[in-house]
């Protein structure tokens, strides 16, 4: 079910305008167009972002047909991806976990918490820790499992293992992980060392706006099809990249093709009076 007008609701009612999904080439390219931002009088109010429109819609067609029971989420933030995990999933007991670090974020989590009780929602954050605290909160709340857990915390190698090694110990044998900005902030790195301590299957969702990543046991039907529409493989990428290159650069390469189709008419030219 869609939940995105649902969703922009609920935080315009909560005083912010919203910004989301925005094309970054009409934007002065700007990178972070496409993502969430929310607004206040006009300026931004929170010091992160959420994740984009296009997001959302992956995660529709995610659990549209895989319904997880038991969801984990590290960084929170103001609440967007946990607010709309728990509109996708109102059976399930839905986690976040947030260091509570940047400016706001204590009352990201205390807004988070508010929204979740008058959607009547199962959902709940936590302050805490990734690592340190997870063991601690996965046990205390969802009772030392997880089926589906989303990795939004710190962007940098390093901790998308530590994050991934903390939850790996209580995740369900057909468990899936999801990471964000996998392939915008150049975590391949950590994902492939994260490869190497699974057996699990791990694809890049290159048709999401942030490259996400997803960790996930390759068995499942309806989650194998949300992937086969999300991920391209490296062939068609790099056909997708050439020709974009020559879009770029039309006027170069149509310049290219005169001069050489003048060159060799001069060419033939001399060599009959030759």
């Amino acid at each position: 079910m869609p939940i995105i007008n649902k969703l922009f609701a609920t935080y315009r009612a909560k005083g912010f305008e919203i910004s989301s999904g925005l094309n970054p080439c009409h934007m002065d390219n700007d990178a972070a167009a496409p993502f969430t931002c929310l607004f206040k009088d006009g300026v931004p109010y929170t010091n992160g972002l959420g994740i984009a429109l296009q997001e959302i819609y992956f995660l529709e067609c995610l659990f549209d047909g895989y319904q997880p029971k038991k969801i984990f989420l590290i960084g929170n933030s103001f609440g967007w991806s946990t607010i709309a995990i728990g509109l996708l999933n109102r059976e399930a007991q839905v986690v976040a976990l947030d260091s509570g670090g940047d400016p706001k974020s204590i009352e990201g989590l205390e807004m988070t918490n508010d929204i979740g009780r008058e959607l009547g929602l199962n959902v709940k954050a936590v302050k805490g820790i990734s690592p340190t605290d997870v063991e601690e909160v996965v046990f205390k709340e969802l009772g030392g499992e997880i089926d589906f857990c989303f990795i939004d915390g710190l962007h940098t190698n390093e901790q998308i293992v530590l994050d991934h090694d903390a939850v790996q110990p209580f995740l369900n044998e057909d468990g899936v992980i999801l990471f964000h900005d996998a392939i915008s902030c150049g975590m391949e790195p950590g994902i492939a060392n994260i490869a190497k301590k699974t057996s699990g299957k791990i694809d890049y969702l290159q048709a999401t706006s942030s490259g996400m990543a997803i960790l996930h046991s390759g068995t499942n039907k309806q989650i194998e099809a949300t992937l086969a529409t999300f991920s391209y493989d490296d062939k068609l990428l790099d056909t997708m990249r050439q020709k974009n290159r020559q879009e770029k650069h039309r006027h170069l390469y149509r310049w290219k093709r005169s001069l050489d189709k003048r060159t060799k008419a001069l060419t033939g030219l001399f060599s009959s009076k030759a």
